[in-house]
Protein backbone atom coordinates (compact mmCIF):
# COMPACT_ATOMS: atom_id res chain seq x y z
CA UNK A 1 0.00 0.00 0.00
CA UNK A 2 1.37 3.31 -0.83
CA UNK A 3 1.43 6.72 1.30
CA UNK A 4 -1.04 7.27 -1.36
CA UNK A 5 -3.33 5.20 -0.85
CA UNK A 6 -3.45 5.73 3.25
CA UNK A 7 -4.42 9.11 2.36
CA UNK A 8 -7.94 8.15 0.93
CA UNK A 9 -10.54 7.82 2.55
CA UNK A 10 -12.31 4.91 1.34
CA UNK A 11 -9.42 2.68 2.95
CA UNK A 12 -10.90 3.25 6.16
CA UNK A 13 -13.19 0.84 5.31
CA UNK A 14 -11.49 -2.13 5.15
CA UNK A 15 -9.39 -4.56 7.23
CA UNK A 16 -6.49 -4.17 5.09
CA UNK A 17 -6.15 -1.06 5.82
CA UNK A 18 -6.84 -1.78 9.48
CA UNK A 19 -4.33 -4.35 9.70
CA UNK A 20 -1.72 -2.39 7.64
CA UNK A 21 -1.80 0.33 9.96
CA UNK A 22 -3.02 -0.62 12.75
CA UNK A 23 -5.81 1.99 12.70
CA UNK A 24 -3.84 5.24 13.08
CA UNK A 25 -5.23 8.00 11.24
CA UNK A 26 -3.39 10.68 8.87
CA UNK A 27 -3.66 14.42 9.93
CA UNK A 28 -5.10 14.57 6.40
CA UNK A 29 -7.34 11.80 7.19
CA UNK A 30 -8.56 13.21 10.33
CA UNK A 31 -9.12 16.25 9.01
CA UNK A 32 -11.11 14.68 6.32
CA UNK A 33 -13.33 12.72 8.94
CA UNK A 34 -14.42 16.16 10.81
CA UNK A 35 -17.10 17.43 8.55
CA UNK A 36 -18.91 14.15 8.31
CA UNK A 37 -19.18 13.96 12.03
CA UNK A 38 -20.20 17.62 12.08
CA UNK A 39 -22.80 16.57 9.17
CA UNK A 40 -24.08 13.13 11.45
CA UNK A 41 -24.39 15.44 14.31
CA UNK A 42 -26.80 17.73 12.54
CA UNK A 43 -28.79 15.03 11.31
CA UNK A 44 -29.38 13.62 14.80
CA UNK A 45 -30.24 16.73 16.12
CA UNK A 46 -32.45 17.49 13.14
CA UNK A 47 -34.56 14.21 13.16
CA UNK A 48 -34.71 14.12 17.01
CA UNK A 49 -35.85 17.50 16.79
CA UNK A 50 -38.87 16.26 14.31
CA UNK A 51 -39.27 12.90 15.80
CA UNK A 52 -43.32 13.50 16.46
CA UNK A 53 -43.81 13.96 13.04
CA UNK A 54 -41.51 11.68 11.25
CA UNK A 55 -42.73 8.92 13.37
CA UNK A 56 -46.22 9.06 11.79
CA UNK A 57 -44.64 7.76 8.48
CA UNK A 58 -42.41 5.02 9.83
CA UNK A 59 -42.98 1.77 8.42
CA UNK A 60 -43.84 -1.41 9.93
CA UNK A 61 -40.75 -3.98 10.24
CA UNK A 62 -41.28 -7.56 9.79
CA UNK A 63 -41.22 -9.74 12.39
CA UNK A 64 -37.28 -10.23 13.07
CA UNK A 65 -36.77 -13.58 12.71
CA UNK A 66 -32.97 -14.74 14.77
CA UNK A 67 -31.19 -17.19 11.71
CA UNK A 68 -30.77 -20.65 12.84
CA UNK A 69 -27.57 -22.33 11.23
CA UNK A 70 -24.57 -23.78 12.45
CA UNK A 71 -22.99 -20.63 11.37
CA UNK A 72 -25.39 -18.60 13.45
CA UNK A 73 -25.13 -20.77 16.63
CA UNK A 74 -21.52 -20.53 16.72
CA UNK A 75 -21.77 -16.64 16.34
CA UNK A 76 -24.75 -16.97 19.49
CA UNK A 77 -21.67 -18.89 21.40
CA UNK A 78 -18.75 -16.47 20.43
CA UNK A 79 -21.33 -13.73 21.67
CA UNK A 80 -21.59 -14.93 25.05
CA UNK A 81 -18.02 -14.39 25.51
CA UNK A 82 -18.51 -10.63 25.82
CA UNK A 83 -19.91 -9.22 28.67
CA UNK A 84 -23.32 -9.72 28.96
CA UNK A 85 -24.15 -5.37 28.08
CA UNK A 86 -22.17 -5.66 25.28
CA UNK A 87 -23.38 -8.75 23.87
CA UNK A 88 -26.93 -7.32 24.30
CA UNK A 89 -26.04 -4.17 22.24
CA UNK A 90 -25.04 -7.04 19.70
CA UNK A 91 -28.07 -8.21 18.99
CA UNK A 92 -30.07 -4.99 19.93
CA UNK A 93 -27.62 -3.74 16.88
CA UNK A 94 -28.37 -6.89 14.58
CA UNK A 95 -32.57 -6.51 15.29
CA UNK A 96 -32.52 -2.21 14.36
CA UNK A 97 -29.65 -2.45 11.56
CA UNK A 98 -31.78 -5.12 10.17
CA UNK A 99 -35.32 -2.81 10.56
CA UNK A 100 -33.15 0.20 9.10
CA UNK A 101 -32.30 -1.67 6.07
CA UNK A 102 -35.52 -3.29 5.70
CA UNK A 103 -36.89 0.47 5.47
CA UNK A 104 -34.38 1.35 3.20
CA UNK A 105 -35.30 -1.62 1.02
CA UNK A 106 -31.39 -3.01 1.36
CA UNK A 107 -30.73 -6.51 0.91
CA UNK A 108 -27.70 -7.68 3.25
CA UNK A 109 -26.27 -11.30 3.55
CA UNK A 110 -28.33 -12.67 7.17
CA UNK A 111 -25.60 -14.52 8.07
CA UNK A 112 -22.58 -12.21 7.85
CA UNK A 113 -25.28 -9.49 9.25
CA UNK A 114 -26.02 -11.35 12.00
CA UNK A 115 -22.07 -12.11 13.04
CA UNK A 116 -20.73 -8.91 12.47
CA UNK A 117 -23.63 -7.39 14.27
CA UNK A 118 -23.11 -9.66 17.16
CA UNK A 119 -19.27 -9.49 17.26
CA UNK A 120 -18.28 -5.82 15.74
CA UNK A 121 -17.40 -5.19 19.51
CA UNK A 122 -15.89 -8.07 20.28
CA UNK A 123 -12.76 -6.67 20.12
CA UNK A 124 -13.24 -3.31 22.22
CA UNK A 125 -13.33 -5.51 25.85
CA UNK A 126 -9.82 -5.08 26.54
CA UNK A 127 -7.97 -2.37 24.64
CA UNK A 128 -4.51 -3.16 23.01
CA UNK A 129 -2.13 0.02 23.03
CA UNK A 130 -1.75 1.04 19.26
CA UNK A 131 -4.06 -1.77 17.99
CA UNK A 132 -7.38 -0.38 16.58
CA UNK A 133 -10.05 -3.13 18.17
CA UNK A 134 -12.34 -3.62 15.19
CA UNK A 135 -9.09 -5.75 14.21
CA UNK A 136 -9.72 -8.38 16.95
CA UNK A 137 -13.71 -7.66 16.14
CA UNK A 138 -12.94 -8.86 12.51
CA UNK A 139 -10.55 -12.05 13.56
CA UNK A 140 -12.97 -13.19 16.05
CA UNK A 141 -15.84 -12.93 13.51
CA UNK A 142 -13.66 -14.58 10.95
CA UNK A 143 -12.81 -17.59 13.18
CA UNK A 144 -16.45 -17.93 13.67
CA UNK A 145 -17.06 -17.88 10.24
CA UNK A 146 -14.11 -20.30 9.62
CA UNK A 147 -15.06 -22.62 12.21
CA UNK A 148 -18.61 -22.82 10.90
CA UNK A 149 -17.48 -23.25 6.93
CA UNK A 150 -14.34 -24.42 7.47
CA UNK A 151 -13.25 -23.19 3.98
CA UNK A 152 -15.35 -19.81 3.32
CA UNK A 153 -14.52 -17.76 0.04
CA UNK A 154 -11.99 -14.61 0.46
CA UNK A 155 -15.46 -12.93 -0.75
CA UNK A 156 -16.88 -13.82 2.31
CA UNK A 157 -14.34 -13.19 4.30
CA UNK A 158 -13.47 -10.10 2.87
CA UNK A 159 -16.93 -8.56 3.07
CA UNK A 160 -17.64 -9.81 7.08
CA UNK A 161 -14.22 -8.08 8.13
CA UNK A 162 -14.62 -5.23 5.96
CA UNK A 163 -18.48 -4.21 7.20
CA UNK A 164 -16.57 -4.79 11.00
CA UNK A 165 -13.56 -2.65 10.54
CA UNK A 166 -15.89 0.26 8.41
CA UNK A 167 -18.58 0.19 11.33
CA UNK A 168 -16.79 3.39 13.35
CA UNK A 169 -16.14 5.46 10.19
CA UNK A 170 -17.74 8.02 9.58
CA UNK A 171 -19.89 8.79 6.09
CA UNK A 172 -20.38 5.46 5.33
CA UNK A 173 -22.96 5.00 2.92
CA UNK A 174 -25.22 1.76 1.32
CA UNK A 175 -22.59 2.24 -2.19
CA UNK A 176 -19.70 2.06 -0.27
CA UNK A 177 -20.42 -0.34 2.25
CA UNK A 178 -23.34 -1.50 2.82
CA UNK A 179 -23.45 -4.31 6.04
CA UNK A 180 -21.01 -1.52 7.56
CA UNK A 181 -23.67 1.11 6.78
CA UNK A 182 -25.98 -0.98 9.02
CA UNK A 183 -24.20 -2.24 11.97
CA UNK A 184 -23.01 1.39 12.23
CA UNK A 185 -26.58 2.49 12.01
CA UNK A 186 -28.20 -0.57 13.84
CA UNK A 187 -25.44 0.55 16.80
CA UNK A 188 -25.86 4.14 16.82
CA UNK A 189 -29.49 3.97 16.85
CA UNK A 190 -29.23 1.47 20.24
CA UNK A 191 -26.66 4.13 21.65
CA UNK A 192 -27.48 7.79 20.81
CA UNK A 193 -30.81 7.17 19.07
CA UNK A 194 -29.87 8.22 15.43
CA UNK A 195 -32.95 7.14 13.40
CA UNK A 196 -35.05 6.43 16.14
CA UNK A 197 -37.73 8.49 13.64
CA UNK A 198 -37.42 5.63 11.20
CA UNK A 199 -38.96 3.35 13.29
CA UNK A 200 -42.64 2.20 14.96
CA UNK A 201 -42.49 2.91 18.54
CA UNK A 202 -43.75 -0.76 19.70
CA UNK A 203 -40.93 -2.39 17.58
CA UNK A 204 -38.55 -0.20 19.70
CA UNK A 205 -39.81 -1.17 22.57
CA UNK A 206 -39.85 -5.10 22.18
CA UNK A 207 -35.58 -4.83 21.42
CA UNK A 208 -35.28 -3.50 24.80
CA UNK A 209 -37.75 -5.43 26.50
CA UNK A 210 -35.53 -8.55 24.99
CA UNK A 211 -32.27 -7.33 25.09
CA UNK A 212 -32.11 -4.58 27.71
CA UNK A 213 -29.44 -1.78 27.69
CA UNK A 214 -28.93 -2.75 31.76
CA UNK A 215 -25.10 -1.74 32.44
CA UNK A 216 -24.19 -0.42 29.09
CA UNK A 217 -23.84 3.02 29.54
CA UNK A 218 -21.12 3.06 32.02
CA UNK A 219 -19.38 0.05 29.91
CA UNK A 220 -19.29 1.85 26.33
CA UNK A 221 -18.31 4.83 28.32
CA UNK A 222 -15.73 3.70 29.83
CA UNK A 223 -14.68 1.48 26.67
CA UNK A 224 -14.62 4.59 24.27
CA UNK A 225 -11.95 6.60 26.73
CA UNK A 226 -9.62 3.32 27.11
CA UNK A 227 -9.46 2.81 22.98
CA UNK A 228 -9.56 6.50 22.49
CA UNK A 229 -6.18 6.17 25.09
CA UNK A 230 -5.13 3.29 23.35
CA UNK A 231 -5.15 4.25 19.73
CA UNK A 232 -4.38 8.03 20.09
CA UNK A 233 -4.50 8.40 16.59
CA UNK A 234 -7.27 6.03 16.03
CA UNK A 235 -11.11 6.60 14.94
CA UNK A 236 -12.76 6.30 18.16
CA UNK A 237 -9.94 8.82 19.83
CA UNK A 238 -11.14 11.37 16.76
CA UNK A 239 -15.04 10.25 18.01
CA UNK A 240 -14.59 11.23 20.99
CA UNK A 241 -12.78 14.32 21.19
CA UNK A 242 -15.82 15.65 19.11
CA UNK A 243 -18.40 14.42 22.06
CA UNK A 244 -18.90 10.75 21.06
CA UNK A 245 -18.47 9.59 24.70
CA UNK A 246 -20.68 12.80 26.11
CA UNK A 247 -23.45 12.09 23.73
CA UNK A 248 -23.20 8.01 24.63
CA UNK A 249 -23.00 9.51 28.16
CA UNK A 250 -26.62 11.39 27.91
CA UNK A 251 -28.43 9.96 25.28
CA UNK A 252 -28.60 5.68 26.10
CA UNK A 253 -30.02 7.10 29.61
CA UNK A 254 -33.74 5.28 30.65
CA UNK A 255 -35.34 9.20 30.62
CA UNK A 256 -34.11 9.62 26.87
CA UNK A 257 -35.59 6.62 25.73
CA UNK A 258 -38.93 7.74 27.66
CA UNK A 259 -39.19 11.42 26.19
CA UNK A 260 -38.05 10.16 23.19
CA UNK A 261 -41.24 7.68 23.15
CA UNK A 262 -43.57 10.66 25.25
CA UNK A 263 -42.87 12.63 21.95
CA UNK A 264 -44.19 10.18 19.63
CA UNK A 265 -47.08 9.16 22.34
CA UNK A 266 -49.76 10.54 19.97
CA UNK A 267 -49.04 7.59 17.24
CA UNK A 268 -50.96 4.41 17.73
CA UNK A 269 -48.99 1.25 16.23
CA UNK A 270 -49.81 -1.81 16.00
CA UNK A 271 -47.86 -4.18 18.03
CA UNK A 272 -45.54 -6.63 16.45
CA UNK A 273 -43.19 -8.68 18.10
CA UNK A 274 -39.63 -10.57 17.14
CA UNK A 275 -39.79 -14.21 17.11
CA UNK A 276 -37.84 -17.10 17.67
CA UNK A 277 -35.29 -15.78 20.07
CA UNK A 278 -31.68 -16.64 20.77
CA UNK A 279 -30.13 -18.94 23.47
CA UNK A 280 -32.18 -17.50 26.82
CA UNK A 281 -28.75 -16.64 28.04
CA UNK A 282 -29.25 -12.75 26.45
CA UNK A 283 -32.81 -12.92 27.58
CA UNK A 284 -33.21 -10.42 30.32
CA UNK A 285 -35.80 -9.26 32.26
Amino acid sequence: MSADDLHDESELRTYHWACDTRGALTPEQRRGLLPKIARSYGAFFAGTAALPWRRRRAPEPPPAVYPDSKLTQIANEAAREQPVPIAEHGYRTWLFGTALAHVDAMQLDPELFYIGALLHDAGIVKAVAGEDFTIRSAERALATLDTAEQDPSPERRTSLADAIVAHTSPGLTAGNNPMGLYIQAGAILDLLGMRLWDLPQPFVRDVFARHPQAGVRTMVRDMIKNEARAVPSGRFALLAATGFRFAVSIATTRNYWQLAFRLARSVDYPREECTQQPDEAHQRD
